[in-house]
């Protein structure tokens, strides 16, 4: 943008020079070429700086060569060369002006480009977690569900829940429970495959969506999962559990219906026992909304 605003002066500027001879023209033509130091200025530096070396530019450089010029009568009001130099000289700090504008105009757009990117991913995050938000999460299972169809493959949903997480606010306080679910969501990330994709479903409730991946994959991933944070020390609170449920896609399923079976086989993980991961057996469950997090569910 400010190349062209420097095109742009250096056709309007080109005509009055034509019309210059001996050190009018030397000095003119010179003057011509300053806006590239200008535009330069504004090209590698912030505005503010751009500024004032523009400034200092026109300051120091242009206005003496001006000034110098006036004082020599030989070739100053000849064939109305003093109008045309005047009109030169005082361009430059217009042409600074229309290129600071341009640069805040520039810095705006993109600031606002920045703000709606922050906007857009403050939407899709979990605030407390930082992993995906519910909503988010079940944008990503709807794409990786209708690929499965349109690809005849599988994914999974792997639901998890914290055991006894109620306990733990209790008996800590809701402080410690909250850093509780960052540690858990944390180890999550950092042992899932880069396929994977985890996601905050609600309350102590994680859900990781498996792309590609069948059911006897998506346990063995469930049971890794599950291992880990049994084995893991979650400060202050020490030792905890979760339970799985998995359930892999049906040629004619829907989000609901998949999360429902993965709802359906954390219960039936929960009502065994708690630490333990259930497959969903395959029948297709009718339309649902997808369940609300620990609804009717034993902690």
């Amino acid at each position: 943008m400010s190349f062209a605003t420097f095109a742009a002066y250096m056709v309007l500027s080109a005509q009055p020079t034509m019309h210059m001879d001996g050190e009018a023209y030397k000095i003119a033509s010179l003057a011509q070429w300053f806006p590239l130091v200008y535009t330069a200025a504004f090209f590698f530096l912030d505005t503010r700086r751009a500024t004032l070396v523009s400034g200092f530019v026109y300051v120091s450089i242009v206005i003496p060569c001006f000034v110098d010029l006036s004082l020599d009568d030989s070739v100053w009001w000849i064939s109305g060369r003093g109008i045309l130099l005047i009109n030169m000289f005082c361009s430059h700090p217009v042409y600074i002006v229309v290129l600071s504008g341009i640069a805040k105009l520039k810095a705006h757009v993109v600031q606002a480009h920045v703000n709606a990117n922050e906007l857009r991913i403050a939407a899709s995050i979990d605030y407390l977690t930082g992993v995906a938000n519910r909503r988010a999460i079940v944008h990503t299972l709807e794409n990786a569900l209708d690929h499965a169809h349109k690809r005849r493959a599988k994914v999974s949903v792997i639901l998890l829940d914290i055991d006894h997480f109620k306990l733990i606010n209790d008996t800590f306080g809701h402080n410690v429970g909250d850093n509780v679910l960052i540690q858990v969501a944390s180890l999550l990330n950092e042992h899932l495959r880069a396929s994977d994709e985890l996601g905050r479903w609600g309350g102590e409730e994680f859900v990781i969506v498996a792309d590609a991946t069948d059911a006897t994959e998506a346990a063995r991933l469930a049971e890794r999962l599950r291992a880990l944070v049994a084995g893991h020390r979650f400060e202050p609170v020490g030792q905890l559990t979760a339970s799985f449920g998995v359930a892999v896609s049906l040629p004619h399923d829907t989000t609901a219906m998949l999360v429902k079976r993965a709802d359906q086989a954390l219960y039936q993980a929960k009502q065994l026992g708690r630490n333990r991961v259930e497959v969903a057996s395959e029948l297709i469950s009718g339309p649902s909304a997808p369940p609300s997090p620990s609804a009717s569910r034993p902690q």
